[in-house]
């Protein structure tokens, strides 16, 4: 996996995403296009995961074998890393929509299925990280 990600992809990809988010933002993408925010979950998922595998790549903290059970509890841990992201990110649009833009958009009705969808998504997006990075991506020793 480093040979495929280094630390400038991980701060460049944040960048790119952040800043194609903040524009959707800005221009009410999220309000006017659903699939706007089930994209950007997804992609966050994505980006997520990657960091987190680069992560436990970087520091070494990988199972050692090459058994299908050894691969399930990684990817079990790491899925719980990006949910762990993905509830902070909810906390952080409840906050920011409640209490310091105040747009009333988290006392609509279907708040909640929204949030889970958001989380849904996010765990799709490593789901298929996962599944890549495994099936074609890996590198044989």
């Amino acid at each position: 996996m480093q040979r495929i990600i280094s630390w400038r992809m991980i701060a460049a990809s944040w960048a790119v995403i952040m800043a194609l988010w903040l524009f959707g933002l800005w221009i009410g993408l999220p309000y006017r296009l659903w699939w706007f925010d089930v994209i950007a979950h997804f992609v966050g998922g994505v980006w997520a995961f990657c960091f987190l595998l680069f992560l436990a790549r970087f520091f070494v903290v990988s199972v050692a074998g090459n058994s299908n059970v050894l691969r399930i509890a990684e990817y079990c841990a790491l899925l719980g890393g990006v949910m762990m992201m993905g509830v902070f990110w909810e906390f952080g649009e409840f906050i920011a929509d409640r209490y310091i833009f105040k747009t009333g958009f988290t006392y609509l009705s279907g708040v909640f299925e929204d949030t889970l969808s958001d989380l849904f998504m996010d765990f799709l997006g490593a789901s298929f990280v996962f599944v890549f990075y495994y099936r074609f991506a890996q590198y044989k020793k």
